[in-house]
């Protein structure tokens, strides 16, 4: 099974995506944004290549966008 590594930045990131929407949304809602995250995680692992490469100020990255949130990572070969 593929697997991913989260920077420090990107979990405190999610962590403060599950609080924000928790607080906002309800548990409920929150819990179903998070599942989709994470199906988005399970993608990227899987298949990394299905997303297109975006190049942005930081460098270039590929990405994945969910809803209102975008995923940029690197593939380590």
């Amino acid at each position: 099974m593929a697997s991913f590594i989260l920077s420090e930045l990107a979990d405190l990131d999610f962590e403060e995506i599950a609080i924000y929407s928790e607080i906002n949304f309800g548990k409920k809602i929150a819990d179903k944004y998070l599942d989709g995250l994470d199906r988005c995680f399970e993608s990227i692992a899987n298949d990394p290549l299905q997303f297109p490469i975006a190049e942005t100020k930081s460098g270039v990255f590929i990405k994945c966008v969910y809803k209102s949130h975008a995923i940029y990572f690197k593939i380590n070969i």
